[in-house]
């Protein structure tokens, strides 16, 4: 056991409500996949042995999962709210990265019988901030000089919403997603890694920040780390946003996986005796729908003397040329190899 992951950081549920999390394990292939939940404070939020969450009275609670195999733990919190309140609060986005000095939109909606309206400039909101690192005003936050992490609080009719921000020396620059096109069959889960690039050159994954749309639910549903839910057939566009940038990924949803051929990565090799090169598999299932092939796969070494391959680690063994070829799903691709 190396690792258990919940499917969220924080959520929201009215007295009464519940809502069932998902703990991944890793390795997937673990032997022991015995979970424990607990829960901080049962009188906010119980917790049974499945992980459904049950909403018991207004506050804020940490559910908390435990692993027996390596006793590793992940935790997510989850705020309680009086079932009076018919609307919630939604932010342009969940939470923020922002230069020092930088400024932006903050902009505040009212979610209410599935309508959702602007509010940002009703006088009836307010706004706190747990470290002073953020000024917000109407419709704009501004980072001052000091990096630091910080949350905003907005407050409305005794709603509350928290968004937290990130105050950096860098600038972001980029997002990039893991997966710009991805296949899942019904009932497959996929976690979607985001990576921003900073004026700095660095990367950071800022999955847990971002704000995640799906343009259809109703075929797959994206959570607020990133995570694809694939429910039926069809196709839908995931929209990942962090501070003003904005990037998406097309989604299929198939019954059944079946590419319609597989292509390998480099297409062809030049390798040295001694060398080792990764060559990377992927299915094609049309409408560039190019998704990474992890599935096993059957590979074949026309002179074996020459090469050797093993889950896709080629190691040069003696000078000449040969073909490896790789077959999935009665699909297959030939990658030419020379040896110097």
């Amino acid at each position: 056991m190396t690792d258990v992951q919940l499917d969220v950081r924080t959520f929201t549920l009215r007295t009464g409500e519940t809502r069932g999390l998902t703990a991944t394990i890793q390795p997937y292939d673990a032997t022991d996949k015995t979970v424990s939940w607990e829960s901080s404070d049962s009188r906010v939020a119980e917790v049974d042995d499945t992980g459904k969450v049950t909403a018991k009275q207004a506050g804020t609670a940490t559910i908390t999962v435990t692993t027996r195999d390596g006793g590793k733990t992940d935790s997510a919190e989850v705020t309680v709210r009086d079932r009076e309140a018919s609307f919630h609060l939604e932010a342009s986005e969940s939470a923020y990265w922002l230069q020092t000095g930088q400024r932006t939109i903050l902009y505040i909606y009212k979610v209410e019988g599935g309508e959702r309206t602007n509010i940002t400039k009703d006088k009836g909101i307010t706004y706190s901030t747990e470290h002073d690192l953020v000024t917000v005003g109407s419709g704009r936050i501004e980072a001052g000089k000091e990096p630091g992490e910080d949350i905003v609080t907005v407050h409305y009719e005794g709603e509350e919403l928290r968004v937290p921000v990130t105050v950096s020396s860098s600038l972001l620059r980029t997002l990039t997603l893991s997966n710009p096109y991805a296949v899942l069959e019904e009932g497959e889960e996929r976690q979607l890694e985001l990576t921003g690039t900073f004026s700095n050159r660095e990367e950071q994954d800022v999955s847990e920040l971002a704000t995640w749309d799906s343009s259809d639910t109703d075929v797959v549903e994206v959570t607020g780390d990133g995570r694809l839910i694939a429910h039926e057939p069809g196709t839908a566009v995931i929209t990942a946003r962090l501070s003003g940038k904005i990037v998406i990924a097309h989604v299929r949803v198939m019954e059944e996986k079946k590419p319609q051929r597989i292509v390998a990565s480099p297409a062809f090799l030049r390798l040295d005796v001694g060398d080792t090169q990764e060559i990377v598999l992927y299915a094609d299932y049309g409408n560039r729908y190019l998704d990474l092939l992890e599935e096993k796969v059957e590979w074949d070494v026309q002179h074996p003397e020459i090469v050797t391959v093993e889950d896709g680690e080629v190691i040069a063994l003696q000078k000449g040329r040969t073909v490896i070829t790789v077959r999935y799903q009665g699909r297959e691709d030939t990658i030419p190899v020379t040896v110097r």
